[in-house]
Formats: structure tokens, sequence, C-alpha cells
């Protein structure tokens, strides 16, 4: 890296370009991201001065793979990253950044497609292309939750985590923006953009009231985040805001014991309000889906 200067993304701490000491331009589309004080940048493994892009301080990581993703701990004394090494290798990684060195790695979620970090906790959020996204204690790897849309096989694309670590965004490939509340996975609301627009990008505002994203089509947009005491809508078991036929599906595995719901899951089945899930719910629920009753 040494001769080489960098302009990177101030927005979304994407690497722009580096320049050789050639006087070249090489295009790149890199992980980057600053420290807490704003003097210097991880870019690739490498740690530069903020001021002389050309310098690399102290040394750079010990890579095994490629950095797809990377982002710091709120005290900045870890690097986390997405490292590929292979299609079965999927894995992120914590790495020190006062000695370079590999921390912990965890390799439970191998589909994964975008990472994410608490800026006021310890946690790791992942989203992978198996339709599922989590999140996991940056010291232990050890899970926290898991959330998934049920009937919804599309990958999910990014993952966000809002500034005060209370709630969890997922973004999928089929443009459905789903909120969850991180401490119980529980789903606050979701929102779907038009068939065939994804989500390319998404950050919280600085407030958290907003949720910035970017669709595949370039489109920057800026959507509420709901409460985390959501309204429960009897017979929308699966929080989409409407009844259909996946609330129907969901109902009735509740309903023969298939599935475990949770308490929103429970409240938004147990339409005749006698505390159960039963065949009685499941009809009403039919019947909603269906249109012959509001």
């Amino acid at each position: 890296m040494t001769g080489v200067s960098s302009l990177v993304n101030a927005m979304t701490g994407d690497l722009l370009y580096q320049k050789n000491s050639n006087g070249a331009v090489d295009w790149q589309y890199g992980p980057a991201c600053a420290t807490p004080d704003g003097k210097f940048v991880w870019v690739d493994g490498c740690l530069l001065s903020a001021t002389d892009f050309g310098r690399v301080l102290e040394g750079r990581l010990a890579l095994k793979g490629i950095i797809s993703q990377s982002k710091l701990s709120p005290s900045g004394d870890r690097l986390v990253a997405n490292l590929d090494a292979g299609f079965t290798q999927q894995r992120w990684v914590a790495y020190d950044t006062s000695t370079f060195s590999t921390v912990i790695s965890c390799a439970k979620h191998n589909a994964m497609t975008d990472l994410d970090v608490s800026r006021v906790s310890r946690v790791v959020a992942t989203g992978g292309s198996d339709s599922m996204a989590y999140l996991w204690d940056l010291d232990t790897t050890r899970m926290l939750i898991s959330v998934s849309d049920y009937g919804d096989v599309s990958g999910v694309l990014r993952v966000a985590i809002s500034p005060d670590g209370a709630v969890l965004a997922t973004g999928r490939s089929n443009g459905t923006i789903r909120f969850w509340r991180a401490t119980d996975g529980l789903a606050l609301g979701q929102f779907a953009e038009e068939v065939g627009l994804g989500i390319a990008d998404m950050t919280f505002t600085p407030d958290g009231k907003l949720l910035v994203y970017k669709r595949s089509d370039g489109v920057l947009v800026a959507a509420e985040v709901p409460d985390l005491i959501p309204q429960v809508v009897k017979g929308d078991v699966d929080g989409s805001g409407k009844v259909n036929i996946t609330d129907v599906v969901m109902a009735l595995r509740f309903a023969v014991g298939v599935m475990t719901p949770s308490p929103q899951q429970l409240a938004a089945c147990d339409v005749n309000g006698n505390g159960r899930i039963d065949v009685s719910d499941v009809v009403t629920i039919i019947r909603k889906a269906v249109g012959i009753t509001s």
C-alpha cells in the first residue's frame, strides 16, 4: 500500500479509488471504516492515516480470505470483518486493532452476505442468502437472536442496527425491509419496494428515527422506524400489515403444534380471545385472508 493515496466515501465508508505512485488511478470498491476519533482509516486490513493515505501504520492484518465488509466496535478495539475464504468458509472475524491479530472467528452463518456492529454495545448483526438474520455477542460469538420471514425465501442482503441498539433492520433481495426488536426478535413492521427492486445498502440516521436505504436502481429513500411496542392486528400473524395465506399457514402450524408462536404471534392468532390458538382461530383467519370477513 506504500505510495498509494485513496479517496473514501464519507457516507458509506467505501473506498472509491486509489492512486498509485506513478499517478495512475485504479478504481476500487472495497470495505473501509474510520476509527472513532476520525484520525485513521481501515482499508482492506490496513490502518492508514486519515491525512496521509500513503502511510501504513504499524502493519496490517494477516488476512486468510477477502474482506467484503468491515465495521469497528464502539470503542474501536475490534475490527469486525466479513471474511470470505470460499463458499463454504464464510465467517465474521474480530481483529484486535492494537496487535493486528485475530481475536475470535465465527463460522456459524456460512451464507452471510452482510454485517453491522452496534454503536453502543458489543453486538454483531449478520444477514444471509439463507433468508436468516442473527445478532451475535462480539466477544463470545454466542447467538443472541435469530429472525426470519416465514414463507419468504429471498435472501437478506443488508442488515443495520439502530444507534441505540434497540432495532435490527433487514433488507431483502425482493425489496422488503423489516424491523425487529433487538432484545427478543419481535417483528415491529415491514414495507416493500416495487417488485424487482432489491435493497443495495441501508443505515439508520444518528437519532434512530429514520432508516435511509438505497434501492438497486440507485434511488435513496428514507423510512420511519416503527415503535418498539407494535400494535397487534388480529389475523396478521407475520406482522406484514395485512392478512394473507402466509398468516393462514402459520396459524395452522401453531394450532397443530408444529411451530411455537411468540407472544406477539399468539396475540395475533388468538382471534376468539380464549388464550390459545385453535381451529376456530384458523378458520377466522382464512375468512379474513380470502375477504369473506374483515
